[in-house]
């Protein structure tokens, strides 16, 4: 085509020269050594574990009502009426399992 103008074409560069210059790259993320995580859960304060207690207000809750509507949805789909009951239970027991993790997580 006479009236488009044709782009230089620039040279891609390697993977293996990708790869060598990512490698010398210095990390930014390095992961927490276990002194780090043991010295970071001692400087939670109150107000820090008590947020993480007061999320489960909203999460058992949630969980509890998106089993039952995603149950509901399933009743509607397949013309039963008892699937309400095992999305219900299966929200409670998410529910539960967050307690754990977040109980655990704060010892």
């Amino acid at each position: 085509m006479p009236g488009r103008a044709r782009l230089p074409a620039v040279p891609l560069p390697s993977y293996y020269a990708f790869t060598a210059r990512l490698k010398t790259a210095p990390s930014q993320f390095e992961p927490m050594s276990t002194n780090d995580q043991k010295n970071d859960q001692s400087k939670k304060t109150p107000w820090v574990q008590m947020a993480n207690y007061a999320q489960l207000a909203i999460v058992f809750p949630a969980t509890t009502l998106i089993g039952w509507l995603i149950g509901t949805a399933f009743d509607r789909w397949l013309h039963t009426s008892w699937l309400y009951i095992v999305g219900l239970i299966v929200g409670i027991i998410a529910g539960f399992v967050e307690l754990v993790r977040t109980a655990a997580a704060n010892k």
